[in-house]
């Protein structure tokens, strides 16, 4: 290939790049009458300077017999005195015309050499293994690979037996052994030396990978081997063999705390075993699925705080007022009569089982003097959760109610300042309603477990206008529960609650 500022190229238009053929082959010889070595060399090859000769008995270790001096056609060293048996070599040094590149030229004659030998390797059963070796350009040299001393012949998945570079495919273990080649030439043969085939039969190439569950959920372990078949799966949980678990795919469903611990897989064939890497499984037992919620009361009254938990029996509860165990609270259930005021505070409840321990988040209990207007009594058929006055004086509610003030309702609803409901606001959601927020345009922001608002897609935050239709501009969206909103005095809002992505 040439490339340059020419029009011409040979004789022949060309603009700039083009391509010549070598006419002639490039010619070599190189030999030894008993006292003169002789490197002619014409053709196309590249002149040489520099010319040094060598001289090998045993293809490594080179005596060197001194500089050739240049003759017609070639270069030549006289009074040389060799052994019978052993390898000449010719070196020369070549420089590029232009770009001043230089490489070095050779040629042998002799008993064949190894330019380099064939490297020992380790495959994964069911790869391909390639083997390369290279003798020294020289006399005509012919090819033999060899495995464990025994002449390779092409077939099955072997080709290349009888030449430079030999190609296994699809290996297994029954490939594995020691490989060599033979060069021969009419001066005789010569060995390479040992390149040693590794085959790992079988092989993981994926392995389980440790998680986390609540307890009552299930998870899948699973793993990915090649190798000779047919090949066989075992797994094993803490070291123990799991009954009937002999695929590549473990499913537990239903978790609880016993299932928790080390998992790992043990793949077999004929050949031999390997074991997976271990996947680590927690299991969050026993989990809290509802917490207790706050309230307000008047004294006298009577409230009861719940907890709903599930895990391995048995649980036990103990409840808590501002961190101090509560006596005799041991169960799901909290019920506090004829409150004074000292019942004020904060109430956690702890749930255990032999697998853990967890804490709920702590309930606000306030107890005031104030009595109840008897005026104000709409009745919600299901728990009110969050309340936002607006400045007119009505109330938003929120919650998990389908009635409010004997209307339907679907969790979300408002009432006039006297307790009545107020019929033009329906929006509805379809799942509970924690939080409520005013923004200062009259605007409603609304968090909690819900899919839809409005009758609209609504993960879990909305946004309605004063007359409880949809926002179309506002749609965030969060990933679990939104349980409390606060806005900033930018604007901005604060959103907290279960989600761990929101927004995208």
């Amino acid at each position: 290939m040439v490339g340059g500022g020419f029009t011409t190229l040979g004789g022949q238009q060309r603009i700039r790049i083009g391509r010549l053929n070598n006419t002639d082959p490039a010619t070599q010889d190189l030999s030894y009458d008993g006292n003169t070595v002789t490197w002619l060399r014409g053709g196309t090859s590249p002149e040489v300077w520099r010319t040094f000769f060598d001289h090998s008995t045993d293809g490594l270790n080179w005596t060197n017999l001194g500089p050739g001096t240049r003759i017609v056609g070639g270069w030549r060293l006289t009074n040389v005195a060799l052994p019978p048996d052993g390898t000449l070599r010719a070196r020369g040094h070549v420089v590029g015309s232009n770009d001043g590149s230089s490489w070095s030229a050779e040629r042998f004659h002799g008993k064949a050499v190894f330019l380099y030998h064939p490297a020992s390797r380790t495959n994964v059963g069911g790869t391909s293994a390639n083997l390369r070796a290279a003798a020294g350009d020289g006399e005509p040299v012919t090819y033999q690979w060899l495995k464990n001393g025994v002449a390779l012949t092409d077939q099955n998945q072997i080709t290349g037996a009888t030449n430079g570079s030999l190609a296994l495919s699809q290996v297994f273990k029954p490939d594995e052994g020691d490989y060599s080649i033979v060069l021969s030439n009419i001066f005789g043969s010569v060995t390479s030396a040992v390149a040693t085939l590794t085959v790992l039969d079988p092989f993981l190439t994926q392995h389980p990978v440790g998680t986390n569950r609540n307890v009552g959920e299930s998870v899948s372990f699973n793993v990915v081997a090649a190798g000779s078949q047919p090949l066989s799966y075992k797994w094993y949980h803490d070291g123990a063999e799991v009954p009937g678990a002999v695929g590549p795919s473990l499913a537990l469903q239903g978790l609880l705390g016993a299932d928790a611990g080390l998992y790992a897989a043990v793949i077999n064939n004929a050949h031999g075993s390997v074991t997976s890497l271990v996947a680590d499984l927690t299991v969050r037992d026993p989990l809290i699925t509802q917490r207790p919620l706050g309230t307000n009361w008047i004294p006298g009254g009577m409230v009861a705080l719940h907890t709903t938990a599930v895990g391995t029996p048995p649980l036990s509860y103990q409840w808590y007022h501002d961190g101090i165990p509560v006596p005799g609270a041991v169960s799901s259930s909290l019920v506090l009569q004829n409150l004074t005021g000292i019942e004020e505070g904060l109430y956690a409840v702890a749930v255990s089982n032999s697998y853990g321990r967890v804490t709920s988040v702590s309930a606000m209990l306030i107890v005031n003097g104030a009595t109840a207007d008897s005026a104000f009594n709409p009745e919600a058929n299901d728990s009110v959760l969050s309340f936002a006055v607006q400045t007119d004086g009505k109330i938003v509610v929120g919650g998990n109610f389908t009635t409010l003030d004997g209307q339907p309702r679907s969790r979300l609803a408002r009432l006039n300042a006297s307790g009545l409901l107020d019929g033009t606001f329906n929006p509805g959601a379809n799942g509970p309603v924690h939080t409520l927020a005013l923004r200062t345009d009259g605007k409603i922001l609304i968090g909690g477990q819900y899919s839809t608002l409005g009758g609209q897609p609504r993960n879990r935050i909305g946004l309605i206008n004063a007359d409880g239709t949809v926002d179309n501009t506002f749609n965030p969206a969060a990933s679990d529960s939104v349980r409390s909103l606060a806005i900033q005095a930018n604007g901005k809002i604060l959103v907290g609650g279960d989600f761990t992505s929101i927004g995208g």
